[in-house]
């Protein structure tokens, strides 16, 4: 994985929400610039799923960005330092992309 040694690390702690995640680039972006991050990943695709599950072990994973509500965020965030959060999300997996014409990923 490409890591740039003459770049200052992020700073701080983030909360990543990687929606409708696939194989969980938004992570794999996040570990290459060095950031210290907890994560929540929603990817219904149960081949993509197992994929990021193995990479990134210790993410927690829900099969639909539906199961992500911001009530379930608050005790974490209450009890770490968290500095941002990142949120991003696939849109081609979408079921409102007019890059999904198969309507695979989203709502069904």
């Amino acid at each position: 994985m490409l890591q740039v040694p003459d770049a200052a690390a992020v700073k701080g702690t983030w909360l990543i929400l990687d929606l409708w995640a696939g194989v969980s680039g938004l992570l794999v972006a996040a570990v290459t610039l060095g950031m210290h991050c907890y994560a929540i990943t929603a990817e219904a695709d149960g081949e993509a799923a197992a994929c990021a599950a193995t990479c990134f072990p210790n993410a927690v994973a829900v099969n639909r960005v539906e199961d992500i509500h911001a009530v379930d965020l608050v005790p974490f965030l209450e009890r770490r330092s968290i500095r941002g959060i990142v949120a991003g999300g696939g849109s081609p997996c979408q079921g409102n992309s007019a890059l999904n014409v198969g309507r695979q990923g989203g709502p069904q």
